[in-house]
């Protein structure tokens, strides 16, 4: 039995594809900067509004990447307000640019994996779109910009395919199961291709069942200082609409399993 098939692409580490996985490192300002007296209480009551709605919204995410469009609503919804106060009470800049950077880094996580999870690449364009409103130092801004071009290339990448669940089983037992055919529409900048996932009957493709986008994956070894390369299996990123031909070698194959049949009876 062979089965080089592979899981489907998984967008569950969606923030590591675009490079927003790391919010800043300050967990705290240094406090003693701030003004003395009330207005320094409060924007101390502030600064740990901020924090406590980031690591919320942190968890939110984690917990439903689906909904995660929402928790950067949600976040986008009180920043405004937040940063206002922040100035209000006196709140030195640098701690103003470092926490309006905290939640736009926020806004543009979510963003990033309600993107990668639900394939709604417009909904997330505009949620980074809004995540730009917030930043202010230039590492965030850059970082948001990746993350749009990150959002931008699995766009391309996904076009036209529809979601999986699980990759499909390319096992084979003498000759009879189930196996990958043709190669077209290739991405010479990811590998990606499109083909055919075959039952096949002693190798020979019978019947399409679906078509595929996949990513193959290829191991490199050396041997005398030979490079030699092998084959590993198959990342599926999604499923694609059969083509006119596939539909009528699928008559094609029902008819010869037909003839097959009525040869094995008679």
């Amino acid at each position: 039995m062979y089965n080089p098939a592979m899981q489907n692409e998984s967008p569950l580490n969606a923030a590591k594809e675009t490079g927003v996985e790391a919010l800043p490192s300050h967990e705290r300002g240094n406090e003693e900067a701030l003004p003395a007296g009330p207005e320094g209480q409060k924007g101390s009551e502030v600064l740990a509004r901020i924090r406590e709605l980031c690591k919320k919204a942190q968890e939110d995410m984690e917990a439903d990447p689906k909904s995660a469009d929402k928790v950067a609503l949600r976040v986008s919804g009180e920043a405004t307000g937040l940063i206002r106060a922040l100035n209000a009470n006196g709140v030195p800049a640098p701690y103003i640019a470092q926490y309006s950077d905290r939640m736009a880094l926020m806004i543009a996580r979510c963003a990033a994996a309600y993107s990668l999870e639900t394939w709604q690449w417009k909904s997330g364009m505009a949620l980074l779109e809004d995540a730009s409103r917030f930043a202010v130092d230039d590492e965030a801004k850059a970082t948001i910009e990746a993350a749009k071009a990150a959002v931008k290339n699995k766009e391309k990448l996904y076009e036209g395919l529809t979601q999986i669940e699980s990759a499909p089983s390319l096992a084979t037992f003498n000759g009879l199961g189930a196996m990958l055919y043709g190669k077209t529409d290739v991405d010479p900048e990811t590998g990606s291709y499109l083909a055919t996932h075959y039952f096949v009957f002693a190798f020979l493709p019978v019947y399409p069942i679906r078509r595929y986008k996949v990513l193959p994956v290829v191991e490199e070894t050396k041997t005398f200082g030979i490079k030699h390369t092998a084959s590993k299996g198959y990342i599926f990123l999604g499923k694609a609409p059969l083509r006119t031909f596939d539909v009528w070698h699928r008559f094609i194959g029902l008819g010869v399993l037909a003839l097959l049949i009525w040869a094995i009876a008679s």
